[in-house]
């Protein structure tokens, strides 16, 4: 589904595309449900990639083909009555925007030929890559170390080699003429407003279980291959967590605000790998701030996510807080989606096309069928956090009530539980305005005043 064109024309999608995609999720919905579940089971939802940094440069709108397959999601997802889960990924593919990354290639003789040759349109791609051009976006994609950005990036996934463009910069930066970061939060402002306007109405209906939640990102992180060898080598220094966990946490931040419930936000980081990988990163920690959930992909540690102790070390810390598997390798096993959904609040599988016609299949079906473990949180004690600012963070010190003068704050609740976890509630912004100034006119002033 993800590699469907969702912005056809209203007529063509009405009679041709959304019948297809329905039938697709119906095959999907029809071959692992049964009439036979548990009521403390899991619940199934479906889910395609919103890959909205990968269109052409726009003034982001409702017109905009991001909002509109955002649109047309969420129509599908009320008339087959069947929750959907969306992954925004707008930091691995944005190839249709050279605009804002190509820094090296002036008359398109620099760049391997392989790149333009991926492109649905390759004649008028490399046309738009060499319009593109600008000597500052180097400022718009990641850097090697401090000499060098990056041109092509390199991958494997799907079992074969291919180039695309370079990791983006996930600082705020205003020396590229274009910004990244700037395109991104106005495409994520429209894509939101859609969610929130459809999730407001599913409230106010009782309906609110349609809209399942969302992901910031596909597996951010800081390694990248800059070679064929797919050696994903990691880069940006002892920084690298600092900046993810900025990035995440700037964007949960916005998401939640615009009226996304935190608890259906969450932060995807590539975290599963362990120290001795050669894919290791360090950048599982960056998952957790107080405005999202955390969230990691799952394919070595799909048995047994808590058996990787990078990701169970930082879940312990942060307090075992709900986080998500929400990339999940295709081939599951009963007891991996068993032991996974002891800890994790949700598990998204990927790539159903892979899945069908296997075993797997039936292993989700029994799955779907029994109890599942729910962590419910019986509350030992709270405690009120108090800070100064626009940004909560655990880290900032905490204000006392006698300490709060003119200005703005920012407050949340943490609940310490039976069982030692701990939840955070959203951090609530509210603002102390500058007292009214004493009035000092006399009485008989005021009485004078007063009758004439």
């Amino acid at each position: 589904m993800t590699l469907l064109d969702w912005t056809v024309p209203e007529e063509q999608w009405q009679t041709e595309l959304r019948p297809k995609i329905e039938a697709q999720i119906k095959e999907m919905k029809a071959a692992v449900m049964s009439n036979q579940r548990s009521p403390e089971g899991a619940i199934l939802t479906w889910s395609t990639l919103m890959e909205y940094m990968n269109t052409p440069m726009d003034a982001p709108s409702e017109h905009s083909p991001y909002a509109i397959k955002m649109r047309r999601i969420l129509e599908i997802a009320e008339d087959l009555d069947f929750p959907v889960f969306v992954p925004l990924n707008g930091f691995q593919w944005w190839d249709e925007l050279p605009e804002l990354y190509n820094w090296w290639d002036s008359d398109g003789t620099h760049t391997d030929p392989k790149f333009f040759a991926r492109q649905k349109d390759p004649a008028d791609f490399k046309r738009r890559f060499i319009a593109g051009y600008n000597p500052d976006n180097k400022w718009n994609v990641a850097w090697q170390d401090a000499q060098t950005p990056m041109k092509l990036n390199f991958r494997n996934w799907g079992g074969g080699g291919f180039v695309l463009a370079p990791p983006p910069n996930l600082t705020d930066n205003t020396k590229a003429p274009l910004s990244y970061r700037k395109l991104q939060f106005e495409r994520q402002r429209v894509i939101v407003q859609e969610i929130v306007k459809k999730h407001v109405q599913w409230k106010a209906e009782g309906k609110e279980y349609l809209f399942a939640g969302l992901t910031i990102g596909t597996e951010i992180s800081l390694n990248a291959s800059v070679t064929p060898k797919d050696e994903f080598k990691s880069y940006g220094g002892s920084e690298k967590v600092a900046v993810v966990s900025t990035y995440l946490e700037t964007n949960a931040q916005f998401i939640m605000r615009s009226g996304i419930p935190k608890d259906l936000i969450y932060a995807h980081v590539l975290g599963e790998q362990e120290k001795n990988d050669p894919h290791y990163s360090g950048i599982a920690p960056a998952a957790f701030n107080l405005y999202s959930s955390p969230a990691t992909s799952l394919y070595g540690f799909a048995e047994n996510p808590l058996a990787s102790s990078v990701w169970k070390n930082v879940i312990v810390q942060n307090g075992n807080p709900n986080w998500g598997a929400v990339e999940y390798t295709s081939s599951p096993t009963l007891s991996g989606l068993t032991t996974t959904f002891a800890s994790a609040h949700i598990v998204d599988i990927y790539n159903w096309d892979q899945m069908k016609g296997t075993s797997s299949v039936q292993t989700v079906k029994t799955f779907l069928k029994a109890p599942v473990k729910t962590d419910n949180c019986e509350v030992k004690s709270s405690v009120i956090h108090t800070q100064r600012g626009l940004l909560a963070k655990l880290s900032n010190p905490d204000l006392n009530p006698g300490e709060l003068g003119h200005g703005i704050y920012v407050r949340f609740t943490e609940d310490i539980c039976a069982n030692g976890n701990r939840k955070y509630s959203e951090p609530e912004t509210f603002y102390i305005p500058l007292p009214s100034p004493v009035d000092t006119t006399p009485q008989w002033v005021k009485w004078f005043l007063g009758h004439f």
